[in-house]
């Protein structure tokens, strides 16, 4: 019977470091590791395109789309600089991207009561403003099948 014990090292990654969790077998002639770095799941950079697409549409619909517009390319930026399943650049840790996904949320509701000129518009913000920080706090607490 094999006896197993978990190691904890740090390993760097082109400036950043990552937290790699080693399984290691006891036994010398067999030993292996298997190295999973930190990164963040489908379902929720899934989302984060989905939000900045809908940002992105609250933006093209009304008399002022800066703001909106500028959100949805930070949410955009944010998800797709990530380490990830579904990233396009891997160059954000992912403890880092969680720090910007809250001030993102705050950005988004108060942009919200700033734009309250157009109903709608604001309505549409708040909604992705829950849902993200929703998807957000999901992620947060339920952990992911292994």
């Amino acid at each position: 019977m094999r006896k197993r014990k978990r190691e904890r090292s740090r390993v760097k990654d082109s400036g950043s470091f990552l937290i790699y969790d080693h399984v290691v077998a006891a036994s010398s002639s067999s030993a292996h590791r298997v190295a999973k770095p930190a990164r963040l799941g489908l379902f929720h950079q899934l989302f984060d395109y989905a939000i900045a697409l809908v940002l992105a549409t609250a933006a093209t619909q009304g008399a002022k789309p800066v703001v909106p517009g500028v959100l949805a390319l930070c949410v955009l930026v944010n998800a797709a600089a990530t380490r990830g399943p579904l990233s396009a650049y891997r160059l954000i840790a992912v403890s880092v991207h969680n720090t910007i996904d809250a001030m993102l949320v705050l950005a988004i509701l108060v942009s919200a009561a700033v734009l309250r000129d157009d109903t709608s518009r604001s309505v549409t913000l708040v909604g992705a403003g829950l849902a993200y920080s929703f998807i957000i706090y999901t992620t947060r607490v339920f952990k992911r099948a292994k």
